[in-house]
């Protein structure tokens, strides 16, 4: 893998920990998917509140290289009958949006936003796990995910409710008011909001009547509320009951609203953010902290990420962090200044062999909970073996491997190229056998590169 090649060594067991001692560093690894030389110039240049401006605004950044490179992926812009007729001429199609990600999140200026997507494409969980959720999942995320990340939860959790994918995919599609389906209305309290403990079984069969009605039009693949199938009943959930004017249609929108401003879902988000950014096991104090913002900001998120990003606790968790195996490659990438070619043949299906090898191929956790973000579920003998795996192809075939899409400055296409050794502020490393000056190897048989833990 061309630009991933630090030096032409076979990597052995050093456990390698990120010197993380310096607060602007620290910002930029927990911010960023990674270190980069671009990264670091433009925070150093302008200062860390600027630049933690700019990312709190994406707008304000220039995405045109990586929007341009994402948009040569024909998928990934594609309306619903485009992907349809793509599976009809006997296409696949859920791969391009998966490598869409893997670019964005190595190469995009707008981090922060990259990594919140990331957070709630596990948040609000929808698998491409057959063609149909292929389709309605880069429609998703394209409509849905992107434009949110960084918005007003309460907003994205509507958005996310009339999502098709996410229709189809925990069932509300074929909710009707002479059976109603349970799925969407149980995940949506107990794993999107308010927690487990924090509602009823009468809370969840409430719910699921509310939405009955909510589905997919099937010839256009959009959302659709088909008052024929509604349930128009009275129902009382979590403090919120059916108002009597409206339309049944708001309805299900104000009680969405409702449960995205309910302290039991402030509480849950803020834990979601603070575990992604600073530490597994977020304190108390934190939790209250970042739910208070939360509340006080009528569930816009970057007031909730100034915050974190502010705190004690925050600035106090360097090195805490375990990354998951796709953000430990990533890191990898942007550190080594790594840019990925496209590739719509056969190449994608290699990638995934490989993301799967890792454990984290993007957009394929079966269940509604998202991929865990825990060291518990990561930190394991298999899954580091598969890294070192990973990184002594990398290193000692000192060329491209044929199952990733052709990357820069490949010795493989440039014999005799040795590929340039990354910035030391990049890879500073220490050893638990002994300690070595940054951008050094452990030993003569051990590459340096990004740590596992962050």
């Amino acid at each position: 893998m061309a630009g991933l090649l630090a030096v032409g060594a076979t990597v052995t067991g050093c456990d390698m920990v990120v010197d993380t001692s310096d607060p602007l560093t620290h910002l930029a690894r927990r911010a960023t998917f990674g270190l980069s030389g671009p990264t670091l110039a433009r925070m150093r240049s302008i200062g860390a509140s600027a630049w933690l401006d700019e990312q709190c605004d994406p707008s304000r950044i220039d995405t045109s290289a990586v929007d341009a490179k994402v948009a040569r992926l024909p998928h990934v812009g594609a309306n619903v009958a485009e992907l349809r007729a793509a599976i009809g001429a006997g296409g696949e199609v859920g791969s391009q949006v998966r490598l869409a990600a893997l670019i964005r999140q190595i190469e995009s200026p707008a981090q922060l936003h990259e990594r919140m997507v990331e957070l709630w494409s596990d948040h609000l969980n929808v698998p491409i796990t057959d063609q149909t959720l292929g389709v309605l999942k880069t429609i998703e995320d394209r409509t849905v995910i992107r434009p949110g990340a960084l918005g007003r939860f309460a907003d994205l959790l509507v958005a996310s409710a009339q999502s098709p994918a996410m229709l189809v995919y925990l069932d509300n599609a074929t909710s009707k008011r002479q059976a109603p389906n349970e799925n969407y209305a149980r995940e949506l309290l107990e794993l999107h909001t308010l927690g487990v403990g924090n509602f009823s079984e009468d809370d969840v069969a409430g719910t699921a009547r509310l939405l009955t009605g909510w589905t997919v039009n099937p010839t256009t693949g959009q959302f659709a509320f088909n008052v024929a199938n509604h349930d128009p009943g009275r129902v009382a959930m979590v403090g919120w009951t059916r108002p009597v004017g409206g339309t049944p249609l708001s309805h299900g929108v104000s009680f969405l609203t409702h449960l995205a401003r309910h302290p039991a879902t402030a509480r849950m988000v803020a834990t979601k953010v603070a575990r992604r950014f600073c530490t597994d096991r977020p304190s108390p104090g934190l939790v209250d902290s970042l739910a208070a913002v939360y509340t006080a900001n009528d569930t816009a998120i970057v007031p909730v990420l100034r915050a974190l990003f502010a705190h004690r606790e925050f600035a106090a968790s360097g090195g805490a962090k375990f990354r998951r195996p796709l953000d430990w490659f990533t890191a990898v990438a942007r550190a080594t200044g790594t840019t990925v070619v496209v590739a719509t043949d056969a190449r994608l299906n290699r990638l995934g062999v490989t993301a799967q090898s890792l454990g984290q191929l993007p957009f394929a956790w079966p269940a509604p909970n998202g991929y865990p973000d825990v060291e518990g579920a990561w930190l394991n003998a298999g899954g580091l073996l598969a890294r070192w795996n990973v990184a002594g192809d990398l290193l000692a075939r000192r060329h491209c491997p044929a199952w990733w899409p052709r990357l820069t400055s490949c010795a493989r296409d440039s014999p005799g190229v040795e590929p340039t050794m990354p910035s030391p502020s990049l890879l500073a490393v220490s050893c638990t056998s002994r300690s070595h000056p940054a951008g050094r190897a452990c030993s003569s048989s051990t590459a340096v590169w990004p740590a596992s833990h962050n």
